[in-house]
């Protein structure tokens, strides 16, 4: 490893019983252990010399640390913190290499544009409007055969909307060639025809060609 974590506040919390020279030392077997990847060996004077103890007194503080801060194993002094922090170091990395083959780290979903739903997710909308609608129908009065329905009004029929006046049933005292020619005279004139027209109340003083029947004009 080329790089590891140091958390300050445990390295304190652990080293709060050390003098400065100790916790200077300390750091040195933790680099090796680091470096390495691999336990402390077991022979004094050769992780002496992999840490550049000389002296009696940085001897002695090397063989405290090792009993206090290490767990002496077949393969060398084990640190707990140590071997974790490898462990996720080798994780990460097998993960990068993994990717790297992949091309790259996997794509983030894109977000979504639709507007969030007032639903909870995993719950079907169709089925709670369903039931909105259930629920609604069930405070109705419920409808019985024998009720009458009221018949509503025929819609009146606009002015002049689809009249024939060629073929309007005509009075018996208005001959249909007397209607025809009175038609074509108002059409001539630009004149309207409407259905009053027969009608005895419309009927003004124009006396028509053969039998003298008064037309309004």
């Amino acid at each position: 490893m080329n790089y590891y974590p140091h958390h300050i506040g445990d390295f304190r919390s652990g080293t709060v019983n050390m003098s400065r020279q100790a916790r200077w030392i300390y750091r040195d077997l933790m680099d090796v252990y680091y470096d390495t990847e691999k336990p402390l060996p077991d022979d004094l004077d050769l992780l002496c010399d992999m840490v550049g103890v000389e002296s009696d007194d940085e001897r002695r503080i090397v063989e405290r640390l090792l009993r206090f801060k290490f767990s002496k194993t077949d393969e060398g002094y084990r640190h707990e913190r140590c071997d974790a922090e490898i462990a996720a170091y080798h994780q990460k990395a097998a993960q990068a290499r993994k990717n790297g083959k992949a091309g790259g780290r996997p794509r983030k979903q894109p977000a979504s544009d639709q507007k969030p739903s007032r639903f909870p997710a995993g719950s079907d909308p169709d089925a709670i409007g369903s039931q909105e609608q259930t629920g609604s129908k069930a405070n109705q009065e419920p409808r019985t055969n024998n009720q009458e329905t009221e018949e509503l009004p025929p819609t009146p029929r606009k002015r002049g909307a689809g009249f024939d006046a060629s073929s309007i049933d005509l009075p018996d005292w208005l001959d249909r060639e007397d209607w025809q020619a009175w038609i074509a005279d108002r059409k001539a004139r630009k004149k309207p025809v409407t259905e009053e027209a027969p009608s005895g109340s419309c009927i003004s003083s124009r006396p028509t060609a053969a039998k003298g029947t008064n037309l309004p004009t």
